[in-house]
């Protein structure tokens, strides 16, 4: 990753975290058996409508975002201004009214969660994925039970999701920096905002999901794990289950390395045709689980074979025998065959390795 690609993304985390300090949580409850965000009373009644904001809205609907963008931000300083006026009226210091605005929420116009939606809202359409992302962010950390907390968290989701899609930051006009580092932290950012949401599962299965697709198998299959582990009732469980059984298969170096992914994809693989039997079939999970039996008996051969160089007989065959114990029907238990035939008459009556 380039060096300002990387510089952009950890400034975005930094940011983050930074917010993280000032945010609070957000509560959610089960209707019509979906997750929504539980709205508190708020002690400031919402005006119906305002034709400032219904003309900013019209004017991001025509593409008027730079236009629209400008009057909005206009209109939230100004409504700083009023507070601010109204916290030097009380005597109040510069430090004690910047306290004010880091710890205090719902502050000003009842409209002015709407207002930084729409900014964010404008520069989402424009094209400025990184200002979209701090300014629905913003309305998360000013207002955690405003109606739109989900909305701006969705929008969020969909800034992440672009990011891992190759979606390039402009550098003078032209786009350049990739952002999956920042997409990432994003989709982490998403779980922490809204723990057990119908949205943090999705962000946790769209981070698997890519971890995969890039190649990162040990990160996807921590991921996959993490799914399972947290959504086990989910109906994309058997497919989250599925790709780690795969990630861990990708994991394995080769004959001389260690089996350990082969095994654990194994066993997965096993679980997987016990419960899900049509998942199972579709997939051919069966031919699959026969295809690591026969690299394991490769495992198994090649590591006779090296026992056998290094003058170590009896190791080589133990080796041969457990081949032909455990995959009688290989080609491998076969040549295991030939190998111990050749081997001393005392070798050959050696008893078999006990089962594991």
């Amino acid at each position: 990753m380039p060096k300002t690609s990387r510089l952009l993304s950890g400034l975005l985390l930094t940011a983050l975290l930074t917010g993280t300090l000032h945010a609070q949580s957000q509560t959610w409850e089960l209707q019509d058996e979906q997750f929504q965000p539980l709205q508190h009373p708020t002690t400031q009644p919402a005006p119906v409508t305002s034709p400032l904001l219904e003309q900013a809205e019209t004017m991001i609907a025509r593409g008027q975002y730079k236009a629209a963008k400008n009057l909005l931000i206009n209109w939230l300083n100004e409504d700083r201004r009023a507070v601010e006026q109204t916290l030097r009226q009380r005597n109040l210091t510069k430090g004690e009214i910047d306290q004010y605005f880091l710890e205090e929420t719902d502050w000003g116009s009842p409209l002015r969660d709407r207002a930084i939606y729409l900014v964010g809202e404008a520069y989402f359409r424009y094209g400025d994925r990184i200002r979209s992302f701090y300014y629905f962010d913003e309305l998360m950390d000013e207002r955690p039970t405003s109606s739109l907390f989900y909305a701006a968290l969705e929008r969020q989701y969909d800034i992440a999701d672009e990011f891992l899609r190759d979606y390039r930051t402009r550098f003078l006009g032209i786009p350049m920096f990739t952002n999956e580092d920042t997409g990432i932290d994003i989709l982490f950012r998403i779980q922490l905002r809204s723990p057990g949401s119908p949205l943090a599962e999705k962000a946790l299965l769209r981070t698997a999901d890519y971890y995969f697709a890039s190649r990162q198998y040990d990160l996807a299959e921590d991921a996959y794990n993490a799914y399972v582990h947290s959504y086990p009732r989910s109906p994309l469980a058997a497919k989250a289950n599925l790709r780690q059984a795969f990630a861990n298969y990708a994991q394995f170096r080769g004959l001389r390395f260690d089996a350990t992914p082969l095994l654990d994809a194994r066993a997965q693989l096993m679980d997987l045709i016990a419960q899900y039997p049509q998942l199972a079939e579709k997939e051919n999970l069966s031919a699959f689980i026969e295809r690591i039996d026969r690299e394991l008996a490769q495992k198994l051969l090649v590591t006779g074979h090296w026992y056998q160089r290094t003058s170590q007989p009896a190791a080589a065959a133990y080796y041969y025998r457990a081949i032909i114990q455990t995959y009688p029907q290989t080609e491998e238990a076969q040549k295991a065959q030939q190998a111990l035939a050749r081997m001393p008459a005392n070798l050959q009556k050696a008893p078999p390795p006990l089962p594991s």
